[in-house]
């Protein structure tokens, strides 16, 4: 594993020859999110090593999530070009090879969804086996079964996020790659690029002006944000190319 050249603010690396981006937002996000629900009710100490378990077990279920795509990946002979994990996800970038069917594109995209499937479920049976263990800390958020069905639940709210049909999500991939099968590839990719515009534009103003929450709104932003971002950027490479 080598460190290579910064990049937008990600520490860049490779492992095996794949080059791994992990941004700043990986920690940030999960950090204000369990930051605004423990620090009050735990104390500062008691909260702190609560957030630090909790974006650890994050780390390794992201993994995971990672392993689903390299896995699927390996199995059709396309070589990965990049991962990169951000607060909002695990992003995959396969290379296209000459052969690939797109039904084999949209399973390798969806092989990461597929794993933290199976992860939630898992973490979320865990978590409701502890509770019977111990039903005397039933409802205390930072015992091992809150934080273990917080876990669950955090990665099942990832995972649908990363369904979304819209570039850079996986939802977005499997979908590109399914419409290549009757479209050409720029067609696809516009028409999934401005389904996911669309769809964040949309979602703005029923973020802001259906709840009061602070939090909720604000991540129903930067969401949006994200994926107009992310489309806008797709579709100048498009364009170039």
């Amino acid at each position: 594993m080598k460190h290579l050249p910064q990049d937008f603010g990600a520490v860049t690396m490779t492992i095996r020859g794949v080059p791994l981006r992990l941004q700043a937002s990986f920690f940030l996000v999960p950090f204000s999110l369990i930051a605004c629900g423990f620090l009050g009710d735990a104390g500062w100490g008691r909260g702190i090593l609560s957030m630090i378990f909790f974006l650890a077990s994050l780390s390794v279920v992201a993994f995971l999530h990672e392993i689903g795509h390299i896995l699927l990946a390996r199995r059709f002979g396309a070589p990965i070009r990049g991962i990169r994990l951000s607060g909002l996800g695990v992003f995959v970038t396969v290379e296209r090879i000459p052969g690939l069917k797109p039904r084999e594109e949209a399973l390798i995209a969806l092989g990461g969804p597929a794993v933290s499937t199976l992860v939630s479920l898992a973490l979320g049976a865990a978590g409701w086996l502890l509770l019977n263990l111990d039903s005397a800390a039933r409802f205390h958020r930072l015992n091992l079964p809150a934080m273990v069905l917080l876990l669950a639940a955090t990665n099942t709210l990832l995972t649908v996020f990363n369904l979304i049909p819209a570039f850079p999500m996986d939802g977005g991939q499997a979908v590109a790659a399914l419409l290549r099968s009757r479209w050409s590839p720029a067609r696809a990719e516009r028409f999934v690029m401005t389904f996911g515009q669309t769809m964040a534009v949309a979602a703005l103003p029923v973020v802001i002006f259906t709840t009061s929450d602070c939090l909720i709104q604000l991540a129903g932003i930067v969401t949006s944000g994200f994926i107009l971002a992310a489309n806008y950027r797709k579709r100048q490479t498009l364009v170039v190319a």
